[in-house]
């Protein structure tokens, strides 16, 4: 068994013995070569990004691999590099600025808004704020708006700053699926 071969095992294992966390799978499938995932990295290179695969955050560090990676998935590559590119032109890579809850808050609403927005607003409106924002104020929301819709409603919401439009918006994200 080569040790290629040894870590795409190894990426595939079940947890029975040990509960891989994310940063170990997608370590794993790099090193094995797996192309979405060396996707992924390079992508995240290109923006100047590096994965955190034991997951302590630092400066221009992703640590919630596995939020980033199903995000990319999700949106796909361009407009994931478009909103990480904003979080890193608004905080320039501060750790709490790539926390999962600013990532996917500012991946859904690349998906929702991409090409209707105005990125450099998004970027001046982010500097406003500190970047633990919304995930605080995202998890005040508490079960009024579930999952990543409360961190959607903090990016849109801070986007739009004290526009009367704001107050419409809860309503339209408890339609999204």
């Amino acid at each position: 068994m080569t040790e290629i071969d040894e870590a795409l095992l190894f990426a595939k294992q079940t947890s029975v013995s040990a509960r891989l966390i994310p940063g170990e799978k997608i370590r794993a499938n790099i090193f094995g070569g797996e192309e979405v995932e060396m996707w992924f990295l390079r992508v995240n290179e290109s923006l100047g990004l590096t994965l955190d695969y034991d997951q302590k955050p630092g400066y221009k560090r992703i640590a919630c691999i596995k939020t980033a990676f199903e995000e990319f998935q999700t949106i796909g590559e361009d407009k994931y590099k478009e909103a990480l590119g904003l979080l890193l032109a608004a905080w320039n890579g501060d750790p709490d600025s790539l926390r999962a809850a600013n990532v996917r808050g500012m991946c859904r609403f690349m998906a929702l808004y991409h090409g209707e927005y105005n990125p450099k607003r998004m970027v001046t409106q982010l500097r406003k704020v500190d970047p633990l924002t919304i995930y605080r104020e995202g998890r005040a929301i508490g079960s009024s708006l579930a999952g990543y819709k409360k961190y959607l409603y903090q990016v849109y919401r801070i986007y739009n700053g004290s526009s009367k439009k704001v107050c419409a918006a809860p309503e339209i994200l408890r339609c999204l699926p």
